[in-house]
């Protein structure tokens, strides 16, 4: 970088960080430059829940992918998208999101999970190929025949319904990720 600044970080908030900026090269000649922040806030803890540890790689819903890319998110911490067995598992998750989630002047998030929705069936499918939990949905589930996916939909006001919708894996939404966890607190040495 041609130019020399110091940062110090005044406030941190939900959706935006405030930083203050002085030039340190010289007190002149900022018309001419251009500063562009590139910034994440992410979360280095989560819940663990029936030996599996579950987290949200990003502290709020701006960070959105298609499945693939939240899948490749997830993986880059030794993780993979979350499955959803029962109802218990489901609960655990929302009360974590709520509690977790900085989603700005957003009510909710979408997340990828890692399971499938079969359309003609109406049978949710965990990875391991054992029926997923498939109650809650947040609306009736799309017959349309590409839409294998389904995402979780937590709100952050309280005493909101939350759920699954099934979309298509283009559709975006935030990364739920989980490892086992022997994995995850291996990753962490």
């Amino acid at each position: 970088m041609p130019h020399k600044f110091n940062v110090t970080v005044v406030e941190i908030l939900q959706p935006l960080c405030i930083v203050n900026l002085k030039r340190a090269d010289k007190s002149e000649g900022w018309a001419e430059t251009e500063i562009i922040f590139e910034w994440n806030l992410t979360y280095g803890e989560g819940i663990v829940f029936r030996n599996q540890y579950i987290w949200l790689p990003f502290a709020s819903d701006q960070k959105m992918f298609d499945r693939q890319g939240s899948f490749d998110e997830c993986k880059k911490t030794g993780g993979s998208l979350v499955d959803i067995a029962d109802k218990e598992t489901f609960d655990v998750i929302c009360n974590y999101v709520k509690n977790t989630l900085h989603s700005g002047n957003n009510i909710y998030i979408n997340m990828w999970t890692r399971m499938t929705f079969n359309p003609t069936t109406y049978e949710v499918i965990q990875s391991n190929g054992e029926p997923g939990y498939n109650e809650s949905w947040r609306e009736v589930p799309s017959t349309d025949r590409y839409s294998f996916g389904i995402r979780m939909f937590v709100t952050t006001q309280f005493n909101s319904p939350s759920g699954f919708r099934n979309r298509k894996f283009v559709t975006l939404a935030s990364p739920l990720c989980s490892s086992p966890l022997n994995v995850a607190l291996n990753g962490m040495n």
